[in-house]
């Protein structure tokens, strides 16, 4: 009976490490097959020419900020607050979460109405932020960041927050993503505006309609996009999810990203 229980534990330890190597081993091919279509589209988009630098706002300064926060959040509107002001950031609005049960959806419903109501020109940039938002950068590097993206005209949308499982890099600062979550910290040109919202209404409508989480909060759903637009990620993280407890999960939370 004992060797019996020996060979079935020994087996099954068996069959977990086939798992485990099939997992990473489908893991890496789907990485590859992603960033060779990615490097295809970005070599396409090669021959557009470079926006024009010119005087005025740059970096932090240059985006139109909003942070998101359920009413009773206090703890985190005043971390997130203090992120800003650590960051000498002195102009950025707070939008009150829209409060759901279902939290996922209440998210999407937050972002949908600050995007819908963002209305910025041409040389600002849309910065949008979750209240969990917490800075790993400083100033000058985030600043940095930020122009690039903004004078480079392939790039879309810009991810201070990420959790990328593909991509390659494009500078020294910079490389981009087509599957990319989280929306904590991100940037947005002008342009990229409308297309997020539409994304974002996607997913309101379908979990209006009961669509799970996993497959329609807007994380997951914006992920559609990138395959068509252009996502960019600070090389290092500039900003993370500060663990706490979460009002979607309803439990203490640590993403490590």
């Amino acid at each position: 009976m004992r060797l019996w229980m020996l060979q079935k534990e020994y087996f099954m330890r068996f069959l977990q490490s086939l798992e485990k190597n099939y997992r990473r081993l489908r893991d890496d091919y789907r990485r590859r097959a992603q960033n060779e279509i990615l490097k295809q589209r970005w070599a396409g988009k090669s021959d557009r020419p470079p926006v024009a630098q010119a005087n005025g706002p740059s970096g932090l300064d240059r985006c139109e900020i909003h942070y998101i926060n359920l009413k009773h959040r206090e703890d985190r509107r005043a971390e997130i607050q203090s992120e800003f002001k650590a960051l000498g950031v002195t102009r950025f609005a707070r939008f009150e979460a829209i409060a759901d049960a279902n939290g996922a959806l209440g998210c999407a419903k937050s972002h949908e109405t600050v995007l819908s109501s963002a209305s910025i020109l041409e040389d600002q940039l849309l910065m949008i932020c979750e209240d969990d938002c917490q800075f790993i950068a400083d100033r000058a590097a985030i600043d940095a960041a930020i122009e690039e993206f903004f004078f480079n005209p392939h790039l879309d949308v810009l991810c201070l927050a990420y959790n990328a499982e593909n991509g390659f890099a494009i500078s020294q600062n910079l490389m981009i993503t087509s599957d990319t979550q989280t929306m904590s910290c991100y940037i947005l040109k002008a342009p990229a505006t409308a297309p997020v919202l539409d994304s974002v209404r996607f997913s309101v409508d379908n979990l209006s309609r009961g669509g799970a989480g996993y497959d329609y909060a807007i994380d997951r759903v914006w992920k559609r996009l990138q395959r068509q637009m252009f996502f960019a990620l600070t090389k290092d993280h500039f900003a993370r999810q500060r663990p706490s407890f979460s009002d979607i999960e309803k439990s203490h939370q640590d993403y490590g990203l």
